[in-house]
């Protein structure tokens, strides 16, 4: 078990109370020592790991800041950043934090649980970043009725000077400022699991109603995932990455209908994930979507070694009041997106149907939209701040997508390296290398980071390949990738499916019983008639649309060349337009090519 730490010398002391259960809301407040100066706070702007400012400055509320009980003038600079005058003693700063953020990234606080990422509730203190916080966690008397428990992986102590009364307070402390907004605290009754792997304790804790999910299973197939990971990047001890932070890593699960998608951290994951993603103890045959999950937890568990240790070198220190850019995220979320499902397939959790399965939507994805020709790698990384995360209409002709193009680009990495190589090397050994070379002590020792021209040195010194040519022509420029080549080195193939079917190539949604026009491709079939985004398509060939569906299941009766009719409304408009179906899209399977194959 994690040894109780004590308390340093110098810190910066947190204490965050859960101060309006049912108006969600937290009461924090921060007590400085070293106060001479006047003092700038401020509250980041973004969480790492999701790639986009939030500005959580706005769920602020009532921030006020004291000296011997005295006020202190306190005057904002900007929407997140203050400035407290300066005083000759202690000051105490305190504010109130609006939680009502159901999703990985936020806070949210409501009768039934509490959550939160340090970005969202902590202040920074300017210039004392580095020092060690200690963390008070005070729960109301109302979760103390309903014996309300905290889970972090952050460490805790229990020798605080002046602690009277040792119920009141949970206390736990982070070695910086980083560390505390990386390790986020879920607090509730939910239901845990607890495994072991090669020394480190795993901690599952799943929040909301479970319904008879079937949490045993859902452990036993975490923990192969777990040990298949460390096992690959410390063959020989099978250390885990967390023994740097403590021992022990957490999952926060939470059953959350409106969300799936994750979020990375330094020794724990926060999931959200519909209940029916997962499997229940009533029902024999797993859902569909459960392979999804696991890959999700596959994914952001490989984060605990490539982006939280092994680092762009521009994230070494974030720079929390505005965006920290770099061209590799192709590289940090395509390779770990490429490595997710790879590990299933290692474990056993998938088969290699589902597998090619998998890599035939990314590639139909990839290929299928102009944005391909528009954006580089490179540039979709540089850009995740204003384009990947702020999708439009258009964004399908205009950007790629770095996880699943990024993904390709390892398939192929990986493909080049067992060829050139005769099978003597991998992708595998190349990220055993970035490992020890970056990552293994990047909290403890000197920190380093990866440089945009690195990958080629790197797997030029850790495979004997040279790759500079897929980096140049596929990473920054935008040539079609020869993913029919990579494949065929597996025996395998690309088939068309769809040669003969015409399409629309629009992407539509339905809203009470309306068709709505989501994406128009760039120089298709509706293209070229005038359909345009927010159009709400009301008939084809005069016969009414109620849904996608029906509209999917007209557009089949047609052949290529044919020309339809459609009724729709522009800007409240009625309109028709005459569609003339040219084009089909290309779908693609992976088949056999009958002929020797090298392994995945």
């Amino acid at each position: 078990m994690t040894k109780d730490r004590k308390l340093p010398d110098n810190f910066v002391l947190y204490n965050i109370e859960i101060f309006d259960l049912y108006g969600h809301r937290y009461k924090v407040t921060i007590n400085l020592n070293d106060t001479k100066n006047k003092q700038i706070v401020y509250i980041p702007r973004w969480i790492p790991g999701s790639y986009v400012i939030r500005d959580f400055s706005s769920n602020i509320e009532q921030i006020k800041a004291f000296s011997q009980k005295k006020p202190l003038a306190i005057t904002k600079l900007d929407n997140s950043t203050w400035i407290i005058d300066e005083c000759q003693d202690h000051v105490q700063i305190e504010y109130i934090v609006y939680a009502y953020d159901d999703s990985a990234r936020g806070a949210y606080l409501d009768a039934n649980r509490a959550f939160f990422n340090g970005t969202s509730v902590f202040l920074c203190i300017d210039n004392l970043e580095h020092l060690p916080c200690i963390v008070n966690i005070n729960l109301a008397n109302q979760c103390k009725e309903k014996q309300w428990q905290i889970y972090t992986s952050l460490p805790k102590i229990n020798d605080i000077k002046n602690q009277t009364n040792e119920n009141q307070y949970n206390t736990y402390i982070a070695n910086s400022y980083d560390t505390l907004i990386d390790s986020p605290v879920e607090i509730g009754t939910p239901t845990t699991c607890e495994f072991l792997s090669f020394g480190t304790i795993h901690k599952i804790v799943f929040s909301g109603p479970l319904s008879k999910i079937d949490t045993k299973k859902i452990s036993r197939d975490i923990k192969k995932i777990c040990e298949e990971q460390i096992s690959f990047f410390d063959p020989t001890t099978k250390t885990p990455p967390f023994i740097d932070n403590g021992n022990i890593f957490i999952f926060i699960i939470n059953l959350n209908d409106n969300y799936f998608g994750g979020i990375e951290h330094r020794s724990s994951t926060v999931i959200s994930t519909k209940r029916k993603f997962l499997p229940t103890t009533n029902i024999a045959k797993q859902p569909k979507e459960y392979s999804e999950f696991l890959s999700l937890i596959s994914h952001e568990y490989f984060h605990s070694w490539l982006i939280k240790r092994i680092k762009p070198a521009s994230f070494i220190k974030y720079d929390l009041k505005k965006p920290t850019l770099t061209n590799l995220l192709w590289i940090f979320e395509g390779f770990t997106s490429y490595y997710e499902d790879i590990f299933l397939l290692r474990c056993k959790l998938i088969n290699k149907n589902y597998y090619l399965n998998t890599l035939a939507e990314k590639i139909n994805r990839t290929i299928n939209y102009p944005g391909k020709y528009k954006q580089t790698l490179e540039e979709s990384s540089f850009d995740a701040w204003i384009k990947f995360y702020k999708q439009n209409e258009n964004s399908i002709n205009s950007t790629v997508n770095y996880y699943e193009k990024g993904s390709l680009i390892a398939f192929g990495i990986d493909t080049e390296i067992r060829k050139q190589s005769e099978n003597k090397y991998s992708l595998d050994d190349l990220m055993r290398f970035l490992w020890q070379k970056y990552g293994k002590d990047f909290y403890i020792d000197k920190q380093k980071g990866m440089s945009n021209d690195d990958i080629v040195k790197d797997t030029k010194e850790s495979t004997g390949v040279d790759i500079s040519y897929i980096i140049n022509k596929y990473v920054k420029d935008t040539d079609d990738i020869p993913i029919d080549q990579w494949l065929n080195y597996y025996g395998l193939r690309l088939e068309c499916i769809n040669k003969l079917q015409p399409v629309l190539q629009i992407n539509t949604f339905d809203q009470e019983g309306k068709v709505i026009v989501k994406n128009v491709i760039d120089n298709g079939p509706s293209y070229n008639a005038g359909i345009s985004s927010g159009d709400i398509l009301i008939a084809i060939n005069n016969i009414r649309l109620d849904s996608t569906q029906d509209l999917i299941d007209i557009v089949k009766l047609n052949k290529i060349g044919d020309e339809i009719l459609v009724h729709l409304f522009h800007l409240n408009e009625l309109i028709s337009v005459t569609v003339r179906l040219e084009t089909a899209d290309k779908i693609y399977k992976i088949k056999n090519t009958g002929k020797p194959t090298n392994d995945i």
